[in-house]
């Protein structure tokens, strides 16, 4: 029988930068990315979730938009309850479409749209900063800790900007690329 040699060669595993400056203190889990294509920053069963939740509450109306980064529809459709289901049901067709272009629009990177999402949609986090101490926004994080995300209007806010948030993260981490003409938070909110 012979013996396989054993090398000293081979190199450690890469040091891992949850909780470093550069990375975000929860990394995505390993099954989390099967359901991502590389570069992909939202995925779509994320989206359908959203939108088969709607029926269930009054206030998730509008979530799937939230979540692909159209705040303004995501406002219009909580209000009149997805232009009294009209609209719902259009956008069972078009969520690939809006999938794509949250894709295009955002960065992927090291802070995981999806982690985000998670940490603002389970109720008692969003509303306490969970998804602000993830980004590592700590002091405005413990200030939606101990006033109930600036009492609600704050977590609206971070409804209508979370995408723009993490995007700035990665953008960061990543060597500031610069944002080009016309992205922002309502700029491309339609």
């Amino acid at each position: 029988m012979a013996s396989v040699p054993v090398t000293a060669s081979s190199s450690p595993p890469p040091a891992s930068s949850k909780g470093s400056a550069d990375g975000p203190l929860f990394a995505t889990p390993a099954a989390m990315q099967r359901f991502r294509e590389p570069g992909s920053t939202h995925t779509l069963s994320g989206g359908y979730l959203l939108w088969a939740l709607a029926p269930f509450t009054l206030l998730t109306a509008g979530a799937h938009r939230f979540y692909y980064g159209k705040p303004l529809t995501g406002l219009l459709w909580s209000v009149t309850l997805g232009l009294l289901g009209v609209g719902w049901i259009i956008d069972f067709f078009l969520m690939p479409r809006l999938e794509s272009q949250a894709d295009r629009r955002y960065t992927p990177g090291p802070y995981d749209y999806n982690i985000a999402w998670i940490l603002n949609a389970i109720p008692f986090l969003g509303i306490f900063g969970i998804h602000r101490f993830y980004l590592g926004k700590y002091i405005t994080g413990a200030i939606w800790l101990f006033t109930g995300g600036l009492f609600g209007l704050g977590w609206i806010w971070d409804l209508c900007t979370l995408n723009e948030q993490v995007d700035s993260r990665n953008r960061a981490v990543l060597g500031n690329q610069p944002k080009q003409e016309g992205e922002g938070v309502m700029g491309v909110g339609w």
